[in-house]
């Protein structure tokens, strides 16, 4: 039977000829970290001769009896650790956190400060809404995410990083899918313009 680093090794090896400049990686435990490092340390060589800039940590909770409990990286103090540590080990900047809206929503996180908190090591989003019960992965807008908060915590870090949207379809007619896109695209835009303080009429908010 394959190892886990064996298998972590075929998986980025798996992704040469499609030229992702990032790779996510959500199976870090505080328990298994420094087995984890070793993993990653591995990773990082391989990545050298596959062309990946970035590995992303996420936030990940726990579910323990029909609930959602803090697990790896849901706190900014422990991102930076991890993020800080294992960029030390690779003497530059290989690493790097991607941020999932809804995992922190569903333990009860206050988005903003973890936003300014985590700062420069933010890297990548997971974004989608909830009803801060279950991880629905909704439309932005339709949950309990404070959207607006969000963008300007965004802004204030200056984010420089794709607006990603990880949402699901499922609930939604196909015949109205183009509409559903067309809106979470708009939400996207609209980010946009208050991450980078512009006004509608692409005038800067003062």
């Amino acid at each position: 039977m394959r190892n886990h680093t064996t298998l972590l090794i075929l998986y980025i090896s798996s992704i040469r000829l499609s030229e992702i400049p990032g790779v996510f990686y959500h199976k870090v435990t505080r328990q298994k970290f420094n087995k984890t490092k070793n993993d990653l340390r591995i990773l990082l060589r391989k990545s050298l001769n596959i062309s990946i800039e970035l590995f992303c940590l996420e936030n990940i909770f726990l579910g323990y009896r029909g609930k959602y409990l803090e697990g790896v990286c849901t706190t900014a103090e422990e991102i930076n650790l991890y993020v800080d540590t294992l960029n030390q080990m690779a003497g530059e900047k290989c690493f790097g956190f991607c941020w999932d809206s809804g995992h922190s929503l569903v333990i009860g996180k206050d988005v903003g400060k973890m936003i300014h908190m985590v700062g420069s090591h933010l890297e990548a989003l997971h974004l989608h809404d909830n009803d801060g019960v279950e991880d629905l992965h909704i439309m932005p807008y339709t949950g309990k995410l404070d959207w607006e908060r969000v963008a300007r915590s965004l802004g204030d870090i200056r984010y420089k990083g794709t607006i990603n949207f990880e949402v699901g379809f499922s609930n939604i007619p196909k015949e109205i899918y183009p509409q559903a896109l067309a809106y979470v695209a708009a939400t996207g835009r609209y980010m946009e313009k208050i991450i980078s303080g512009k006004n509608e009429d692409g005038s800067k908010s003062v």
